[in-house]
């Protein structure tokens, strides 16, 4: 359902549980707006919540950049339905 709301230069990826979705180009403001819009169109059938990284400002290596959106993923499990965190 994701991938039919993406844009074509965006690239998905399964990594266990969690859906990542690469956004090239996207500010974290827009990024934000996306993911939380990926939530709204589920239209309640799916508990979502989303974290939001970006480089260089949350880090410099993919790793860096994992650490940070599983951190902020953590946070947003502990806040209601829909919750995207991204500080």
């Amino acid at each position: 359902m994701i991938r039919s709301r993406m844009r074509q230069s965006d690239v998905i990826s399964l990594v266990r549980d969690i859906t990542v979705v690469m956004m090239g180009g996207t500010d974290k403001p827009d990024a934000v707006n996306a993911v939380s819009r990926y939530g709204s169109d589920f239209n309640g059938t799916l508990d979502m919540r989303g974290s939001v990284s970006s480089f260089p400002d949350d880090g410099k290596t993919p790793a860096e950049l994992i650490t940070i959106s599983r951190y902020r993923l953590n946070k947003a499990m502990q806040l209601h339905r829909g919750a995207v965190v991204a500080k």
